[in-house]
Parts: structure tokens; sequence; C-alpha cells
């Protein structure tokens, strides 16, 4: 099971995020209390989902805390993330609004990682970065090579709706009023990968993201790669999956002990009909500087 040691450790960056954002009730205060619970013995469904589930907004302090001042009015829609929305992604109801909470968490999340890896992010959400001098509607802007990039996040909540939000992300980018910027279609597949309510486990976390990486490039990417045109550079992957990892010691009975996890995965796929997809490599080159923050694969 999840040692002691990682379980206080994780609750008390759960309450300091919490604390952060001046959160008294919502979603994310409402794990720190599971987790506990299942440090106690309760091994219930809420219990393992939660741990999964309060990773993300821990990710989301880690990458922000010392960055959210550069982008005005952002941390109240940050705080919308931490507090609003269904407590599990179970719960979502598709189509719902009370989704965009959780959606624009994604956006935040690419965003904070790209500039925790020295990418410099210009707008999020619509609010630009301090000095700043470029308007942007998409869901993220980054600068590379002198160039602006727009990034459209979309999180599919269904396997039919993931061509229709691809397809929405790749006209959105070619609209005149993008003025000919390059774009990136970042997908959240999270929902695609897990069955409801299923946990993952494996021998270790490596190997897992190894398998979730390869259900992406071989399971998504076909469905959604015709929406690849010219003007766009190409795919940017992501899947969080809770996971029963097992722990390198036995039991006393020589049985394997698991404890819970949270596996991400991220994938980058260029678009080879797109010259300038040297640009997604290179921001894919320099997104891995994050990698070590917070443990993730790419």
């Amino acid at each position: 099971m999840l040692k002691k040691s990682s379980i206080v450790e994780h609750c008390n960056s759960l309450d300091s995020a919490c604390r952060w954002m001046a959160l008294e009730k919502g979603r994310a205060t409402q794990y720190g209390p599971l987790i506990r619970e299942f440090a106690s013995g309760a091994h219930k469904r809420e219990h393992i989902l939660a741990i999964n589930e309060s990773s993300e907004i821990i990710d989301l302090f880690n990458l922000w805390e010392s960055r959210i001042d550069k982008f005005p009015l952002l941390r109240d829609k940050l705080k919308a993330t931490f507090g609003k929305g269904p407590l599990f992604q179970e719960d979502e109801n598709v189509g719902a609004s009370s989704n965009k909470a959780r959606n624009d968490a994604f956006s935040f999340l690419v965003a904070g990682k790209f500039l925790a890896s020295g990418v410099p992010v210009v707008a999020v959400e619509g609010i630009r970065a301090c000095g700043a001098d470029c308007n942007s509607n998409a869901d993220l802007t980054v600068r590379w090579n002198n160039e602006l990039i727009d990034f459209e996040c979309k999180r599919p909540q269904t396997a039919e709706k993931l061509r229709t939000r691809t397809k929405e992300a790749g006209d959105q980018l070619r609209q005149p009023t993008r003025n000919g910027r390059q774009g990136v279609i970042a997908i959240d597949c999270s929902v695609l990968i897990r069955p409801e309510n299923a946990v993952y486990q494996s021998a270790d976390a490596e190997a897992a993201e190894a398998i979730f990486s390869t259900l992406l490039e071989e399971d998504i990417l076909p469905k959604v790669n015709s929406f690849l045109t010219d003007s766009i550079l190409g795919f940017l992957f992501f899947v969080r999956v809770p996971a029963m990892t097992r722990l390198p010691i036995v039991a006393p009975n020589n049985e394997s002990i698991y404890r819970p996890d949270s596996i991400t995965s991220w994938l980058f796929v260029g678009n080879s009909k797109n010259p300038a997809q040297c640009y997604l490599k290179d921001l894919h080159m320099n997104f891995r500087r994050s990698f070590h923050n917070l443990g993730d694969k790419e």
C-alpha cells in the first residue's frame, strides 16, 4: 500500500494548494479527507480515485505558484478549476457546463508545463502575460523562434466526440482572426483511454506509462490523423490514469504490495505535411525539461 510518508507528503501538498487559493470548499478540499481515510484502511472506489484526481490539483499548484503573478486575473480562473466541477471524472455530465473547470484545467496544465520548460507563454485562456504585446483568442499561445503558435485544448468525453472536438479545434486554428499563425491541437484522452471506474494495475509506473503512450499512438492518433491539414503543426496528446503500482518490497506472506498512483503520459506528433513541423520538435525537446518537476514521462 501507499507508504505513510508518501500519503502525508501528498496531503500536505494538497493542503498547500488549497491554502494558496484560499479555498474552504469545493472539490479540491474534499480529496484530502478521502486520502487520509485510505491511509487508515478504507479502500473504496472514491479513495483510490481521489489520489489520481488530486494529483492534477497538486501539479497545477507546483507549476503555477511561482508564475501566477505574471498573468493578471488568471488566479480567479485557476481557483475555479480547483473548486468547481464534480468530484470525480466519472461523475461528469457529458456536455454539461459543469465540465468547464476541468476543461480549463487542461489548458492551464499545458501552459504551466511550457512555462516550466522555459517556453514563453504569452496568453492562456484569453489572459495575456505581463508585457505581452499580442492578442490571443486561443486556449493558449506560446512564442517560439519569434513566431506565435496557438494551441486549442480539448477534453472529449466519448469516443464519438473525439473526432468532433478535433475537427472543432482545427477549424478554430484556421480562423481568419488567427492571422495565419501555426497551430497545435492538444487533446486530453484520459476519459477515452480508461474504462469508467477502472484502476490500472502495473509492475511499475514506467511500464504503465509506456503502455498508455502506445495506446495514444496506436488507438487515438489513427482516428484523428485526417484532421492534420497543412496549416497545423501537429498534435499533443495527454492521458492521466489512476493506477496501483507494485512496490519493490513484499509482505511477510511474500505477496506483492501495491500503492495507488497517478500515471501521466504525453505524446507529441508532428505533421509531415507542414514544413514548420520542426517548431513542434523543438517545443517537444523543451517540454521534456519540465518532466523531472512532476515525474511525468513522454
